[in-house]
């Protein structure tokens, strides 16, 4: 349609072109002032007569000439607004992919942060259990050394009648070495 509409305007601007004004000056000027001594005064007509004619009869080229550059207008709007709608829908779809890359960037980061949450709490149980076994060897070794010594306390009860200081001093180890087991339990945690 806007290709006919162009190639019409072009014929008639080549078969209808607007006709030349002529008011006669071009006449007057190539006259030379014995001609001009000579000629007997007519009356001059005036300048807009020859201006008006001439805009009367060019009139059908322009009004033709507009109705052939409506539809030129009218394609241009659409196609403006047809390219303006194509751009606000490549705007919201690339905002929705940003938004799209944000979410799934903001979801790696969740996943990341649960990932490393549950490596830090498989590390500290991994570190409990091993406490634990430490601490489990510790009160095996424990019981054994209170086995020991309450078989020699109990056997130097039994002889206290005979040495007292005796079985004080193996009372005595016996306690420093709870109350440092007991520290170095306590340490251990």
């Amino acid at each position: 349609m806007l290709h006919k509409s162009v190639l019409a305007l072009v014929v008639l601007l080549i078969f209808a072109l607007p006709l030349p004004v002529d008011n006669g000056l071009d006449e007057d000027a190539k006259m030379s002032a014995e001609d001009l001594e000579q000629a007997t005064p007519e009356p001059a007509e005036p300048a807009w007569g020859l201006v008006l004619e001439a805009a009367l009869q060019q009139g059908p080229f322009w009004a033709t000439a507009e109705l052939l550059m409506l539809p030129f207008c009218f394609c241009y709007r659409r196609a403006r607004a047809a390219m303006r709608r194509r751009a606000a829908a490549r705007r919201a779809e690339a905002q929705a992919r940003r938004q799209r890359e944000m979410e799934k960037r903001r979801r790696r980061m969740e996943i990341e942060q649960r990932r490393l949450r549950i490596k830090r709490r498989f590390r500290d149980l991994k570190e409990m259990w091993k406490t634990m076994n430490m601490i489990r060897k510790n009160v095996a070794n424990l019981i054994a050394i209170i086995r020991k010594v309450s078989r020699r306390v109990k056997a130097s009860w039994a002889g206290f009648w005979s040495s007292t200081d005796r079985g004080l001093c193996e009372g005595k180890l016996l306690l420093e070495m709870l109350l440092g087991l007991a520290k170095a339990s306590r340490t251990s945690l």
